[in-house]
This record gives structure tokens, sequence and C-alpha cells, in this order.
């Protein structure tokens, strides 16, 4: 929160900025701490689809993407790759299992969200968190309004709100709320309620984080 040179900070500023102060190590520390100790199984099942992806298809078993993180700032996303290499990288997502751009083990990673693994590269890397509002493309991001950009403060995440929402079948930017109530209640309680929310849906395959058929991500 920023305030003009001589100007009163509003009611509750101070005690705002301490707690985001001590949250956001704290935030940091939990996604250190959860994506490690989801590595010992998540390197065994992530060898196994990479050579199911370079079997099922030719071209790079990992998808990069440009997208917007915190405060609008680029950064290079990783995904499976889920479709044909010759498919261009900024088209609109697939909306359908039968769309032809997608491989036969893309659909399977698709549906169980399992082309999304490689992101705990991108946690590590500090680029995002395990809970957050999904990052978009810069092109969308461009386009946003004022209030939409209000997403872009919040580092984006693997699964939040709106993954777990019953609102999850449809596109990142027809929920926008999702991400505002987020946003309004950030804390760690949060975090973890979101993520312990999420293991059910990714044990039944649930498209959580998935926008009919995709996130809005190529890949």
């Amino acid at each position: 929160m920023v305030h003009k040179t001589g100007s009163s900070p509003a009611p509750g500023a101070e005690e705002t900025l301490q707690r985001e102060r001590l949250y956001r190590p704290l935030k940091r520390a939990l996604d250190l701490c959860c994506t490690v100790m989801a590595l010992p199984l998540a390197i065994p099942v992530m060898l196994l689809l990479a050579a199911a992806i370079r079997i099922d298809s030719p071209g790079p078993i990992i998808f990069r993407h440009t997208r917007s993180g915190w405060f609008g700032r680029p950064f290079t996303l990783y995904k499976f790759r889920t479709m044909h290499r010759e498919a261009q990288p900024y088209a609109p997502h697939p909306r359908h299992a039968a769309d032809a751009r997608v491989t036969r083990v893309g659909r399977f990673l698709r549906c169980t969200n399992l082309d999304e693994l490689p992101q705990l590269y991108n946690v590590l890397r500090n680029d995002m968190s395990l809970v957050g509002p999904r990052p978009e493309m810069p092109h969308i991001v461009a386009a946003y309004t004022v209030r939409e950009q209000l997403r872009l403060a919040a580092k984006p995440g693997l699964t939040g709100l709106w993954q777990i929402s019953l609102h999850r079948g449809r596109p990142i930017h027809e929920h926008l709320e999702h991400d505002l109530a987020y946003l309004r209640g950030m804390c760690l309680w949060l975090d973890i309620s979101i993520m312990l929310r999420t293991l059910p849906l990714l044990v039944r395959g649930d498209k959580a984080g998935n926008a009919e058929y995709g996130d809005g991500s190529h890949g």
C-alpha cells in the first residue's frame, strides 16, 4: 500500500502492512516445504509421463509459455506438452477432448491436470506459489480493466479459490470474484485450506484449474 508524502495512513493500514510482512515469508516457506515434500512422489510420475509423451508424439516433452506473474512481471511457465508440436502456442486453447491439436497422452494429462506438474519448478524458482490466481498470457493481461488488474497483486498459483469452486469448469476471467475474495482474505490458513481441498479433486480427476478443457494455456 503506497501513500502520498505527508498523507495520513488509512485506518488499519499499518496493521495490514505488518500482517503482509509476516505472511509473505511464511507463505514462501510453506511453498518450499510442501514442494520439497512432494518431489519424491512427483519425480517418478513425471519421468513416466515424460516417457509417454516422447513415445506418443514427436516434439519436446516440456512446453514453455510466457505468462504474467506477480505485478505483471513476465515469466516462463513450464508444462508437459499436450498438443502436437505444429500447434500455435498462443492460439485459443482446446475446448473439448476431440480437438485435433491434442495428443492422445495430452487428453489424459489435461483431464487429470498432470500437465501442470512441471510448475513445481516454477514454485521453486519463486515465479509462482502453490496457491494464488492462475497466471494469464500477457496479451490477455494487457486488456485487463483496472479491477481485473487487482489479480496481479498476488503471486500466481497452481491452485486457488476458483480452482476448487463449482465454477472451475468456466474460463478464469469469468470468475474474477474468486481471486478478489482470495486477495481480501489471504492468510496462511486459507492457503492450507485451499491445498487440502484441492487434493480430493486431483485424486478424483476433476478439472481443478481447467476451464472446460484447459486453463487458458496452450501446452
